[in-house]
């Protein structure tokens, strides 16, 4: 064993042996203290940032539920989604005729009042086949949406499918629907007033009499009303005689009654033997129109529904046949139905069966005809820009 020349030189080296070691444990000691710090300062940047975002969600949410206007949605609601995948809202709309003119516009002022807010919609079109739309409803229970949106209408023909969807946890919201105790909340127009308006108008228009035509349907609630309101006006007036009462089955109702009208205004040729035609929706309507400028029978006066594109544009021609139609406020209905999903997806407002009602706009002069046409036609850039700028 090596020893050292003398007592001094060993205890030197002791000393010197005992400082090295010191000097060791204190920059290891420096380095974990920095490492420390380090973590410290990141977990509270970490929670800062969190506590940040909640408060700007649940601000910026809650004044979202207290306004109808877009404007008011923002890109943050979509943090209070409690089902989406990778923080993205998801949103299914089931419809039972999404091919329908008016059901077209529906779902197109919803999708465009959901795009501030960067919510995803998938439309599921049934095509008037009801038990595809309750095939729909079972599919997105076992794809765990967001929330589902019918647009089918008639509870009665859902089966159990709105029952099953709340049991899933899986929030229903009714677009142009009935509330429902299985539905969170629905928002519709209202219908018998309005019709109640437009049958009236349609009445006076061909002078209290002559025959008929009356195109009605069974299906859709609000078509249901309709219809019902147009009967019960037009039976006020015992010399207005009914000839026909139509109901097309929606697989397109603008050619089937372009024909139907076609073959009674050529059985009938005389100018005036046909007085009218009054339609409960607006595809219809536009069929109607169609046969009676073809045929050249601008005496027949139309009275439609929905102030479809067509509609309008037949509206402002020299000899109109179409006098009256109307159209409902789906940009309104939408972000109030978008004000009912934020507070159910935050939190504030979970209640079932809640139910709004809005009333639908008289159509009956080439100014509004105007206004509506120039809505739709924007309406349609907006959106046709909007697919190009997702898809490039």
């Amino acid at each position: 064993m090596f020893k050292p020349a003398n007592k001094k030189f060993y205890l030197f080296a002791v000393m010197a042996g005992l400082l090295l070691a010191l000097l060791v444990m204190f920059v290891a000691g420096c380095g974990s203290s920095t490492t420390t710090t380090t973590a410290a300062a990141t977990t509270s940047r970490a929670a800062a940032a969190t506590t940040t975002t909640a408060a700007a969600a649940t601000t910026t949410t809650a004044a979202a539920a207290t306004t109808t206007t877009a404007a008011a949605g923002t890109t943050t609601t979509a943090a209070a989604s409690t089902g989406g995948t990778g923080g993205k809202t998801n949103i299914i709309l089931i419809s039972a005729n999404a091919g329908l003119a008016s059901d077209v516009e529906k779902t197109d002022a919803f999708k465009a009042a959901c795009q501030p807010l960067g919510w995803n919609v998938t439309i599921d079109n049934a095509s008037g086949d009801w038990d595809k739309v309750n095939a729909f409803f079972a599919q997105a229970d076992s794809m765990k949406p967001d929330a589902i949106i019918n647009q089918s209408g008639p509870v009665s023909l859902l089966g159990t499918s709105l029952a099953s969807a709340k049991a899933a946890g899986i929030p229903v919201f009714g677009l142009n629907c009935p509330p429902d105790p299985n539905t969170v909340a629905a928002v519709q127009q209202d219908s018998t007033v309005t019709e109640d308006q437009i049958a009236e108008y349609f009445c006076k228009a061909i002078n209290y009499k002559g025959k008929v035509i009356t195109v009605t349907q069974s299906d859709d609630p609000q078509i249901v009303l309709i219809s019902a309101a147009i009967k019960n006006t037009l039976k006020k007036y015992p010399n207005i005689k009914v000839i026909s009462d139509i109901h097309p089955d929606h697989s397109n109702d603008v050619d089937t009654l372009n024909t139907d009208i076609t073959a009674f205004l050529t059985a009938n040729p005389t100018a005036g033997s046909i007085a009218g035609v009054i339609c409960a929706w607006g595809d219809p309507a536009i069929g109607a129109e169609e046969a009676c400028e073809t045929l050249g029978r601008t005496e027949v006066k139309v009275a439609g529904s929905d102030g479809e594109a067509a509609e309008m544009q037949q509206m402002l021609l020299p000899h109109p046949v179409a006098i009256i139609s109307m159209h409902q406020d789906w940009p309104t209905m939408s972000q109030k139905l978008i004000s009912a999903m934020q507070a159910y997806f935050n939190g504030t407002n979970k209640a079932y069966g809640q139910g709004y009602t809005f009333p639908s706009l008289i159509i009956d002069t080439p100014a509004e005809a105007q206004a509506r046409l120039t809505y739709l036609l924007n309406l349609d850039k907006e959106l046709k820009a909007s697919a190009t700028t997702s898809t490039t």
